[in-house]
């Protein structure tokens, strides 16, 4: 199917769903019509979701982000209990909560599904949104499971039934048995007695050991809790008490690491630690119980990115047990995250290496000592450089809050249907949107972080941590990742213009990299190593220069590229370039349009190759076309400034001297820096490059190294050097690195 149809196909079940969400809107505050019997729920969930056969070919997943509504922000413990059948439809019934247990087996789709039934034995089904991906639907809503939803939302589906619906995470609450929340009438008929911290601690265990880290991690909560609730535990000794408690603290810890629950697991592992004192009584396995807390407590602090404190804690371990293996193989990995955290000192080809064969998530701490974010005149905050930066060193490297890589979902194809904005986009989206929402549930100071990115002034806005939890608003999130998210090749090593625009592409978003404004000229370039950005700068920067990047290339049709900035991101492009080009006059604009799809048509039928070099009526053809469009550019506006409709027909003519004409390659190279804004001045063996309005992309590197051989093959090596120097830097500022230079340029170069 062509990406017409494909486009077509979209829109079509977009509009359904407008007018699907058009007709249950009109039905607000009603009681369903029709509702499946208990029989015909447990027969549509009677079967477990393991032996559900998976399709024989790709799915195309589609998630409909209906009408945003906030969070619940009200503590369980403070809602009213509300039935199945007080339920109105469209509805999100504030101040309430409804208590259920699951029926049959989950199912997903998109949602992970089950039957549900209340105190009242009324029947109907839920819906969970935005799940942990890394969960299977019997993690999320096994049989049996009893569960609290707060501020219940109760809509109608696409098959005209209704189903209680959970959009926001926090929404949804797993009951212990015990909970004082769940009504008599849903209550387990025997509860077990458990009467100690050590019970608990023996229950947890079991769980950890079967891996249930989040019952693990509800268990050792009320042995540590339980002393306070029943002061007649004291069967046990004091001391004995007290060191058990620790013991929860100790693997609860490990249980949130497991879970990547990094806050939390810092707390409990640094709470874990044992007193010099407790120490000073010679108890036997406490200097070990304390190596496990340090190391513990080391390796929260890692994934926090607080490297000195992690050090800390390995360090500490290394004073009570200095022969630990396990803490000085991780004091040297922290100290390695230390000096690129303060130095910028990266091994990037060995980051290129592992994302390309052992992990696209790579192990490297953040470089963010030369920027800083501050309000900018007229366009909200912004990055700015602390320091002098030269052209081609960094500006910052930043590991993503979160990537969805296009490879996590094998050949499924997933599109997310924005009813709030009236955005659809095809790709990683979703994925994209469940792995930022889960990164923050557990994560206040992440939360707080992202808080503060664009929006689009989204309503209400703020951080709270309701139940343990954040109550993470995922219509807000959504609308911040409309806003910051960048595409991204699959490819490390890959250079491709406007990634972010195509379908396949892998998504993500970087929290300080999202304050860079945009500019079609800019001053920074960005490039990917697996999850992390790498951005140098393409000039010398001074201290407090705002750093600048472009969304998207700027196109020729300034019309068509204008609409896209503003509805994708809310503002009209002022820059340099786009001024030029609201100065030229219409017709003008449209004859150098009409001219550069001809160009393109030549380019695509007559493509170079060494075996059949163009001929020279053919390469006399491509310089008369070029010369058509380089007039098309008013000298006066564009003075200095790119003309990016030129710069692949440049290149054309300049590798087709290469091959053939190599008195012209000098000057047919110089046109191809010129077409990118660089302004190359060569004087008594000293290259000179203005390069104030430059953009960098390939057919510049390809162009310096032509240059740079033309001159290395007239005997002129200093000139040579210099340009190959100025060809090299660009080629690190593309892809972050030099790694593959030498196999594209060597034969060039030779």
């Amino acid at each position: 199917m062509d990406n017409e149809a494909v486009l077509n196909q979209l829109t079509a079940l977009y509009e359904k769903q407008k007018q699907l969400a058009k007709s249950a809107g009109q039905r607000k505050g009603q009681k369903p019509q029709q509702k499946a019997t208990r029989a015909e729920l447990i027969n549509q969930f009677s079967f477990h979701a393991a032996a559900q056969i998976p399709p024989s070919h790709s799915v195309v997943r589609q998630t409909v982000i209906g009408y945003a509504y906030p969070p619940c922000t009200v503590p369980l413990a403070d809602l009213e209990p509300i039935t199945i059948n007080e339920l109105e439809l469209e509805t999100v019934h504030r101040g309430r909560v409804l208590v259920v247990r699951t029926l049959g087996y989950p199912s997903r789709i998109q949602a992970v599904q089950n039957a549900i039934e209340d105190s009242e034995g009324s029947v109907d089904r839920l819906a969970v949104y935005n799940f942990d991906m890394r969960l299977r639907p019997e993690q999320i809503l096994p049989k049996g499971q009893l569960l609290a939803v707060k501020e219940p939302y109760y809509k109608v589906t696409a098959d005209g039934a209704p189903m209680v619906r959970v959009d926001h995470p926090s929404d949804f609450v797993i009951l212990r048995p015990e909970d004082s929340a769940i009504p008599l009438q849903l209550r387990p008929k025997l509860l077990e007695l458990v009467d100690s911290p050590s019970a608990w601690k023996a229950k947890g265990n079991a769980a950890f050991k079967a891996r249930d880290y989040r019952g693990a991690i509800e268990l050792y909560s009320n042995g540590i809790e339980f002393d306070q609730t029943n002061p007649t535990c004291h069967q046990e000794k004091e001391g004995s008490t007290h060191l058990l408690q620790l013991d929860m603290y100790r693997n609860r810890a490990q249980a949130n690491i497991n879970l990547g629950r990094y806050e939390a697991a810092l707390a409990d592992a640094e709470a874990s630690i044992i007193s010099s004192d407790d120490l000073a009584s010679g108890e036997a396995g406490l200097v070990n119980s304390n190596v496990k807390a340090f190391y513990r407590a080391g390796i929260a602090a890692y994934h926090l990115q607080s490297y000195d404190k992690a050090q800390q804690m390995f360090e500490s371990i290394l004073k009570i047990a200095p022969m630990d293996s396990d803490a000085q193989r991780e004091l040297q990995r922290v100290r390695r995250r230390l000096v690129e955290q303060s130095m910028g000192a990266y091994d990037f080809e060995e980051m290129i290496e592992c994302a390309m064969t052992v992990d696209k998530r790579l192990d490297v701490a953040d470089f963010k000592a030369n920027v800083t974010v501050q309000k900018t005149v007229d366009r909200g905050h912004g990055l700015f450089a602390t320091k002098a930066i030269k052209a081609g060193e960094l500006v910052l490297v930043e590991k993503a809050l979160f990537v969805a890589f296009n490879t996590d979902e094998g050949a499924d194809q997933s599109v997310i249907m924005n009813l709030n904005t009236g955005v659809m986009s095809v790709g990683t989206h979703p994925t994209r949107l469940v792995g930022a929402v889960h990164k923050m549930l557990h994560s206040p100071k992440l939360a707080e972080a992202f808080s503060h990115l664009y929006d689009g002034g989204y309503e209400p806005r703020g951080v709270q941590v309701v139940d343990g939890v954040v109550a993470v608003d995922t219509f807000q999130v959504e609308a911040a990742l409309d806003f910051n998210g960048f595409g991204l090749p699959s490819d490390p090593t890959a250079v491709d213009r406007d990634m972010a625009d195509q379908a396949t592409s892998s998504t993500g978003v970087w929290m300080t990299s999202s304050f860079i404004n945009h500019d079609c000229i800019g001053n920074a370039a960005r490039s990917f190593m697996g999850d992390v950005m790498v951005i140098r700068a393409t000039k010398d920067l001074e201290k407090g220069d705002e750093i600048l990047m472009r969304y998207k290339n700027s196109d020729d049709d300034i019309e068509s590229f204008q609409k896209t900035v503003l509805s994708s991101w809310k503002f009209t492009c002022s820059c340099a370039l786009c001024t030029a080009e609201a100065k030229t006059p219409e017709p003008q604009r449209q004859r150098r349009l009409e001219l550069i799809k001809e160009a393109r048509a030549f380019l695509q039928a007559n493509q170079i190759s060494e075996q059949y070099p163009p001929t020279p009526v053919l390469i006399t053809k491509a310089e008369q076309l070029r010369a058509k469009i380089e007039a098309s550019y008013g000298q006066a506006q564009f003075k200095n400034l790119p003309r990016q409709g030129l710069q692949d027909l440049s290149l054309w003519i300049c590798t087709a001297h290469i091959l053939g004409a190599q008195h012209k390659v000098q000057t047919a190279a110089a046109a191809v820096l010129r077409d990118l804004g660089f302004m190359i001045s060569i004087k008594k063996n000293k290259v000179s490059i203005e390069r104030t309005n430059c953009r960098m992309d390939m057919s510049g590197i390809y162009a310096g190294m032509y240059l740079a051989v033309s001159y290395y093959r007239k005997g002129q090596n200093e000139v040579g050097k210099q340009l190959e120097r100025f060809t090299m830097e660009m080629y690190e500022t593309i892809h972050g690195c030099m790694l593959g230079f030498e196999e594209k340029f060597g034969v060039i170069k030779g």
